[in-house]
């Protein structure tokens, strides 16, 4: 026998071109060229002809499954009232990057962008090199920003602005997932999962988005989608709107992503639906739900019970003093309980589906807690 390993490349892109995230040709031309290789090397020297086994994982299991998720909100980023001046003992570029913001045009948009990517990709080597300091850094990621923010106002009133300024036209779409837990490859290895909306297919999308997740990490966002002949950095989306779902799916995840991934900020396997194709129909094999809170907390060593008496304890002794009624210790420590036994990912229900029993239930528990909702 004769194992050629993997190598049997995914079109994660789906161009059919010579990238790092596709292919070129097809299952039967490779299996040809392997066997062509080695029967040209054994007939040579008379060696007999193996058993050939491949173990392509990839191929076998990025078709396996899809990641599913709901975006929460949209954030553009940040407009500016007026840019404050650089130090005058900064960098030259940093003095040269706040003119750039401070002269911006339509005109001379595209100029202004590329000169503005050049002067921060100057500053970071100065720092790398230990030539600047992080203030000047700090300074030119801020004009960025704004430039950012400014370009895009400008070109927001455009019918049809440059595809190449979409970056500056980018939103942020906060998503209730964890990169990290369910698409580690994205981060760690640059790999490329084609994503896309499943929701409103029948509108043209209206932004340009970069899906960003709920985690406390500043990596943890897709900073790389699927093009028609390339990649880019923005995906192209709808406008949230309020109340509405609105759902995202990333394809050929495989079977890796979850394993890799493991309990990333605590957050756990996310709800896992088994759907099998049969004579052109569906059919959903069986659904395991996603972890509760406390079942990750029991991973890392936190003991539902003892949580549970713990804040219990808690609640009777401000109970005892007169600072909470009784109604809102219980109403507090069924809320807690709720919360342990949910899921580690944001509830998508939607406002009006919500049970009047638990609306009032939280209003309480917000209220005896003093907090704004």
């Amino acid at each position: 026998a004769l194992n050629v390993g993997g190598g049997l490349a995914i079109d994660y892109e789906g161009t059919r071109v010579i990238s790092n995230s596709s292919k070129n040709y097809s299952l039967r031309q490779y299996c040809e060229t392997v066997v062509e290789v080695i029967r040209e090397y054994l007939d040579v020297n008379d060696i007999p002809h193996p058993v050939i086994i491949t173990e392509s994982g990839r191929a076998i299991a990025s078709h396996y499954s899809t990641l599913v998720f709901n975006i929460l909100d949209e954030m553009a980023v940040p407009p500016i009232d007026e840019a404050y001046p650089p130090d005058p003992r900064a960098l030259k570029e940093v003095h040269r990057l706040f003119e750039i913001l401070e002269t911006v045009d339509l005109e001379n948009i595209r100029e202004a962008v590329s000169e503005a990517d050049a002067l921060i990709h100057s500053c970071r080597l100065a720092f790398a090199a230990g030539d600047s300091n992080l203030r000047d850094l700090a300074a030119v990621e801020k004009y960025r920003e704004w430039l950012t923010a400014k370009v895009g106002s400008k070109l927001a009133s455009q019918e049809a602005p440059p595809t190449e300024l979409g970056e500056e036209l980018k939103k942020y779409y906060h998503a209730n997932f964890s990169v990290f837990q369910s698409l580690p490859d994205a981060w760690a290895i640059g790999q490329l999962f084609p994503v896309m909306p499943i929701h409103r297919l029948n509108e043209m999308p209206t932004r340009e988005g970069i899906v960003t997740d709920v985690t406390c990490d500043c990596d943890g966002k897709l900073q790389r989608y699927v093009g028609p002949t390339d990649e880019r950095m923005t995906l192209p989306l709808h406008e949230v709107i309020p109340g509405e779902p609105y759902y995202l799916a990333a394809f050929l995840v495989g079977a890796y992503q979850e394993t890799l991934g493991d309990i990333h900020n605590l957050f756990g396997q996310p709800t896992v639906v088994s759907v099998r194709a049969h004579d052109g129909t569906f059919h959903f094999d069986g659904i395991d739900e996603s972890e509760s809170v406390a079942e990750v907390l029991a991973q890392v060593d936190f003991n539902e019970t003892e949580l549970f008496d713990g804040v219990s304890d808690l609640a009777d002794e401000a109970h005892s003093v007169g600072r909470i009624s009784g109604a809102d210790r219980n109403a507090m420590l069924q809320l807690f309980g709720e919360i342990l036994k949910s899921s580690t990912y944001l509830s998508v229900e939607l406002p009006d589906r919500k049970s009047e029993k638990n609306a009032e239930l939280e209003s309480e528990a917000y209220a005896a807690l003093n907090l704004e909702k």
